[in-house]
């Protein structure tokens, strides 16, 4: 398995599987919070190196937290509207989308999904 930060172009052998076969997974160590790195794996047999694996990507980083309560913003006979702050700590990384959950079920409404500026939502068809 080799490893480089995300863009350096430099990778590093971080494991040799060649004695542990049945090992399949890798835990790094090491790493900075909110930094990008880029991994790659190669099979090796008896003929040689396979042709590397497509790189995948990943942030060092925790989950965010410090959430506040959302903030009621107005009603009407069939909608909710409500607000929201960022949380008090990103985990290191980006927010880069809100979970929006009515009665315990997470909202499928797409005009969320992924658009982190956004910190107010009016739910509709409550009727």
């Amino acid at each position: 398995m080799y490893m480089s930060e995300k863009g350096s172009g430099k990778f590093i052998k971080i494991h040799d599987g060649t004695y542990n076969l049945d090992i399949k997974f890798f835990n790094v160590t090491g790493l900075t919070t909110g930094k990008a790195y880029s991994f790659y794996v190669e099979a090796v047999n008896f003929n040689g190196v396979g042709q590397p694996s497509d790189e995948t990507f990943a942030y060092s980083c925790l989950a965010p937290w410090g959430l506040a309560i959302p903030n009621y913003v107005d009603s009407t006979k069939s909608t909710i509207s409500i607000s929201w702050r960022p949380p008090l700590l990103d985990g290191g990384c980006p927010i880069y989308t809100y979970q929006l959950y009515v009665n315990g079920v997470l909202t499928d409404d797409g005009a969320i999904f992924r658009k982190p500026y956004l910190q107010a939502y009016t739910i509709k068809n409550l009727d």
